[in-house]
């Protein structure tokens, strides 16, 4: 039995995706079944991450972080989908924050003189 790739379920999720179900549908029940199937889908994942868990820090499990977005996906999309309306409130494209500045690189230099002992500097890079 191959294993179901949950992460997939939730590759193209974003509000113009329910947006497109309720217009084929001209009808916004179709929008809220298909988030509702989502959470079943993360309902069942999330057992095995639990697990994984149990063995791992979540550090290590590519799937934590797969699963997390998945969550945060559904959220997103729902409520952008939810408050999105002609004449509606002014909302972000999304509510996530800008990435911020990387961490600076740490660099470590050795000096080393005949006869004498090394000096290793440490530093952040400019």
């Amino acid at each position: 039995m191959s294993a179901v790739d949950h992460a997939a379920r939730f590759a193209a999720l974003d509000e113009y995706r329910l947006f497109a179900i309720e217009d084929e549908a001209r009808d916004c029940t179709p929008s809220a079944d298909f988030i509702e199937s989502l959470l079943l889908v993360l309902a069942d994942w999330r057992p095995r991450i639990v697990a994984l868990l149990e063995t791992a820090p979540a550090w290590s499990i590519p799937e934590v972080a797969a699963y997390e977005r998945a969550v945060n996906r559904t959220q997103e999309a729902w409520l952008l989908y939810s408050f999105r309306w002609e004449g509606g409130p002014a909302l972000p494209e999304t509510f996530d924050l800008p990435a911020g500045q990387p961490s600076p690189v740490a660099r470590v230099a050795r000096i080393t003189s005949p006869g004498r002992r090394d000096l290793t500097v440490r530093g952040a890079a400019a």
